[in-house]
């Protein structure tokens, strides 16, 4: 089928040339913005998927006494942190906050990748964060 033949099918419809072209346009239009969702919603399912594969233990029989060390360790690391004042490098959380902000972020927030690593706090909880006097990002959804 040609598209004159299609053009002339929409004319017997009542469908002028205007119609179909509008028509065409909407379709289209529809179409570009319900794939453009289906692709964000993979991309965000995907950095969440990787999130909480790197945070999950996957231990034997001692996995809970692991996690349990883990967040003591997390602990003490903040609590030397805050009262000798030296960066400690490489410290991952589930937030992450700047030495010179006031804002606490996810680390997968654009804001949080703006923080430089030297400059980079991290915390195990909210309200490790808020302790600390920070407050939730606005702009970082999740929080």
């Amino acid at each position: 089928m040609s598209i004159q033949e299609l053009l002339l099918k929409f004319k017997r419809l009542g469908l002028g040339t205007d119609m179909v072209l509008i028509l065409i346009i909407v379709v289209s239009t529809v179409l570009s913005f319900v794939l453009g969702r289906m692709s964000i919603q993979g991309s965000i399912a995907k950095s969440l998927n990787t999130t909480t594969q790197s945070a999950v233990v996957t231990a034997g029989d001692d996995s809970l006494s692991e996690i349990n060390n883990q967040s003591q360790t997390r602990k003490t690391q903040t609590n030397v942190q805050e009262q000798t004042a030296i960066p400690l490098k490489n410290i991952q959380g589930a937030y992450v906050a700047s030495k010179s902000g006031t804002k606490y972020h996810l680390p997968w927030c654009g804001s949080a990748k703006q923080i430089k690593e030297e400059n980079k706090i991290w915390f195990a909880t909210k309200e490790e964060a808020e302790k600390a006097g920070y407050t939730p990002s606005a702009n970082c959804k999740g929080i």
